[in-house]
C-alpha cells in the first residue's frame, strides 16, 4: 500500500511541477540599472510609428524573412512584429531573458553589417517571441516558436533611440543571414510591392 501511496505521490507532484512550468510567465517592468532605463526604452519606442511592425528585406519584400536556430532554418515567409512593439510601449519586461531591453554592441566583426554604427549605448535588443499576451500581460516561454525553436529563440529586434527598428532572425550569427531586416523605416528599394500574400505570423 506505501509504495502506491509513493508511486501516487510522485505523479501527483510531477503533474504540479509540469502546470507550474506551463503557466505563462507574467512581464514586468523594465528596471532601471547599468544594463537597463525605462526611461531610455520609452523615448525609443515613442519615436517608433505605430504602424510599424511588418518585417521587410532590404528589396522592400515580405516574403523571404528567414529564421535560423543554431546555423538550421526554421522558417522563411513573412513576419509581423506589432506584438512585440506594443509590449514594448506598454513597458512590459521578459524577466526570464535577462538581455531583453538591454544595451546592444556589435562585438563581432561583420555582424549586421547594414545597420548604422551609431556609437555604444544606441541601441537596445529585444526578444520576439509569439507567445505574448498583451492584454493579460504575460508570456509563455513554454510554446515553441514555429513548433520547434525553444525560448527565447534567435529573433530579436534592434531599437535605436531615434526610434530604427531592424529585425534579426539569426541571433547567434551561425545562419546565412548576415543583414538585418527592416521594420523603421522601410527601405526604400521596391517600397510598395511588398509582395505578402500570407498573413504574417505576429510576434
Amino acid at each position: 500500500m506505501r509504495c502506491w501511496l509513493c508511486i501516487l505521490t510522485v505523479v501527483l507532484a510531477g503533474i504540479l511541477v509540469a502546470a507550474a512550468q506551463a503557466a505563462p510567465t507574467a512581464f514586468r517592468d523594465f528596471p532601471d540599472n547599468a544594463t537597463y532605463s525605462g526611461a531610455s526604452v520609452a523615448a525609443a519606442i515613442a519615436n517608433v510609428p505605430t504602424n510599424a511592425g511588418i518585417v521587410y528585406d532590404p528589396n522592400g519584400q515580405t516574403n523571404d524573412v528567414q529564421v535560423y536556430n543554431f546555423g538550421r532554418l526554421k522558417y522563411t515567409g513573412p513576419i509581423d512584429v506589432t506584438l512585440t512593439l506594443e509590449r514594448i510601449r506598454l513597458g512590459c519586461w521578459m524577466p526570464t531573458e535577462k538581455h531583453d531591453g538591454g544595451f546592444f554592441s556589435f562585438q563581432h566583426l561583420g555582424e549586421l553589417p547594414n545597420i548604422p554604427r551609431k556609437g555604444n549605448y544606441y541601441y537596445r535588443e529585444f526578444v520576439v517571441w509569439p507567445s505574448i499576451d498583451v492584454t493579460n500581460a504575460t508570456y509563455d516561454p513554454s510554446v515553441e516558436a514555429f513548433g520547434v525553436v525553444p525560448f527565447p529563440g534567435p529573433m530579436r529586434l534592434l531599437i535605436g533611440r531615434g526610434g530604427e527598428v531592424y529585425f534579426t532572425g539569426d541571433h547567434y550569427g551561425d545562419g546565412a543571414q548576415t543583414d538585418a531586416y527592416y521594420v523603421n523605416p522601410v527601405p526604400r528599394p521596391g517600397v510598395g510591392g511588398g509582395g505578402a500574400t500570407n498573413r504574417p505570423p505576429r510576434f
